[in-house]
């Protein structure tokens, strides 16, 4: 259960979702009924909700403005969470291949489905062995690579580094030539939410090679609480 709907269940001191979901439609007043309970399940089964049916949710909870933005933050990051474990478990280790040329645009990279193509596949059993052995296996598999393939990636120009990441919260950088460059970690960066083209969703599981951001140190980030409409 995400933040927001353990704040609501805690806020009604109701057990079960049928009662919750009783209790918000006959509190809240919102002329289109359909849209209303459309609102009230999209809240109870996913965690989402609009910015206009948070501050609606507010009154009706009798809480203030911050418990409730402090519930989506948490909410929040724990949606990134789950969306990181799943893109990675999609991938497993592997190295990603950071160039100087720009990204494509969403339609360019739907086209583009190859899933290999800024990605270096790694054995599921790399991240067990000692640190040392992981970082000579990169190294041999990057030079492997660039002596296959070169030193740039089509449609994304030069390679200027490579990111090891064995594990969701680990990222190593390498430089071009297959070099480890610091021995200090960073977190992974991972695709986030997505795009619709011709009534087609398409997620960062499905583009994620594609459009895949770079390793970024812990404290460069913020999470950023986002409100679905």
């Amino acid at each position: 259960m995400y933040a927001i709907q353990e704040l609501v269940y805690r806020s009604l001191g109701e057990q079960s979702k049928h009662e919750v979901r009783k209790t918000l439609s006959d509190s809240l007043k919102q002329r289109n009924r359909n849209k209303l309970f459309k609102n009230i399940d999209r809240l109870l089964n996913d965690g989402e909700l609009s910015a206009e049916f948070a501050e609606k949710l507010r009154g009706v909870l009798g809480i203030s403005r911050a418990e409730l933005n402090h519930a989506l933050d948490l909410t929040s990051q724990e949606k990134q969470r789950e969306a990181d474990e799943q893109y990675f478990n999609s991938l497993g280790p592997h190295i990603r291949i950071r160039t100087q040329g720009p990204l494509p645009s969403p339609l360019l990279a739907v086209i583009m489905t190859d899933k290999k193509l800024r990605t270096i596949s790694l054995p599921d059993e790399a991240p067990d062995l000692p640190i040392e052995q992981q970082f000579q296996l990169v190294t041999a598999t990057i030079k492997d690579y660039l002596k296959s393939n070169g030193d740039a990636v089509k449609f994304f120009g030069k390679i200027s580094s490579f990111d090891f990441i064995p594990d969701v919260n680990t990222c190593y950088r390498f430089s071009n030539s297959g070099d480890l460059v610091s021995r200090k970690s960073e977190r992974p960066s991972f695709p986030m939410g997505s795009i619709r083209i011709g009534g087609r969703s398409y997620s960062g599981d499905s583009m994620g090679n594609v459009l895949a951001t770079d390793c970024v140190s812990p404290d460069s980030t913020k999470q950023e609480n986002s409100i679905k409409g």
